[in-house]
C-alpha cells in the first residue's frame, strides 16, 4: 500500500497544495510541541513547493525561528556544485526565510562519505533528541524509484541500526549520504511529490506493491500521503 494519493491536474497545482500542506503540518507541530522538524530533499521536483514557500501568503503562515531544516541526502560534490541539494535547497528556499543559520542542519558534502554520514548521524540525534523524531519528510522519486539517494537493491536499503549512511556507487567517484528507512520510517507526516509521465511506471509499480526504495518508506506511526500530477497518474494507468 502507498498510503493516500492525491492527483492534481498539474504541477502548479500540486506545488500550491503541497506548499499549503507543509503550513498545516508546521503549524501544527509548533503548536503542539513548540517546534518544526522537518527533512527536504533538495531536487528540482521540488522546487515549485519551496518557492511558494518563500514568498508571499504562505512564508508569513509559518514561525521560521521554530523550524529545524533537514537534508534527506546530498552528493559528496561541494555546495557550489549544480547538483548540490543543498545548493538548490538553498536558493529556493533557505535564502528567503528567516530560518536561523544553526536549526539549518546539512551534510558535510565535502567530506569522505562514511564520516560525513557519521557526523551527520550525531547531529540528527543530538537535535532530535532521545525518543522524538521527524515532523515531516518531503521526498521525490525518480523513475527507478529511487527516493533520498535510496536505490533499487542498494545495501543502504537494509541498514536498520543508523539515521544516515553513505550510498558508494561504482560509477561515481563521490558518492552520496542518505537518511535510512529506519530514520524516514520514523515521520510523523511524509508526502511524496511526483510528476510527468516519466515516473509514471514508478508510480504503477509502487502502487502494485512492488519493494522499490519509495515503496519502503512507509511511516510505522504516521501518515502517508502521495501528490501526484495528471500525466504521472495517467501514465501509470497505462
Amino acid at each position: 500500500m502507498m498510503g493516500e494519493m492525491e492527483v492534481f491536474q498539474d504541477t502548479s497545482i500540486l506545488a500550491r497544495a503541497a506548499a499549503e500542506r507543509f503550513v498545516s503540518i508546521a503549524n501544527q507541530a509548533i503548536r503542539g510541541r513548540g517546534r518544526f522538524l522537518v527533512a527536504l530533499a533538495g531536487i528540482p521536483t521540488l522546487q515549485d513547493t519551496y518557492r511558494l514557500l518563500a514568498t508571499g501568503k504562505l512564508s508569513s503562515k509559518v514561525d521560521w525561528s521554530r523550524v529545524h531544516v533537514f537534508l534527506t541526502d546530498e552528493r559528496g560534490t561541494g555546495y557550489d556544485h549544480p547538483s548540490s541539494r543543498y545548493r538548490l535547497l538553498r536558493e529556493s528556499l533557505l535564502d528567503h526565510v528567516p530560518v536561523p543559520l544553526h536549526q539549518c542542519h546539512f551534510i558535510i558534502s565535502e567530506a569522505h562519505p562514511a564520516s560525513a554520514a557519521s557526523a551527520y548521524e550525531a547531529r540528527i540525534r543530538d537535535t532530535i533528541g532521545h525518543g522524538d523524531r521527524l515532523d515531516l519528510v518531503l521526498l521525490g522519486m525518480g523513475p527507478d524509484g529511487d527516493t533520498a539517494s535510496l536505490l533499487p537493491e542498494h545495501p543502504a536499503l537494509s541498514q536498520s541500526s543508523v539515521y544516515v549512511t553513505d550510498v558508494p556507487i561504482e560509477q561515481e567517484e563521490l558518492g552520496y549520504v542518505t537518511m535510512t528507512l529506519a530514520l524516514l520510517n520514523r515521520a510523523r507526516h511524509v508526502m511524496f511529490l511526483a510528476s510527468g509521465p516519466a515516473v509514471a511506471g514508478a508510480v504503477n509499480r509502487v502502487e502494485s506493491g512492488e519493494h522499490l526504495p519509495a515503496a519502503l518508506v512507509k511511516p510505522t506511526d504516521g501518515t502517508l500521503v502521495w501528490m501526484i500530477d495528471r500525466a504521472a497518474r495517467e501514465g501509470a494507468r497505462r
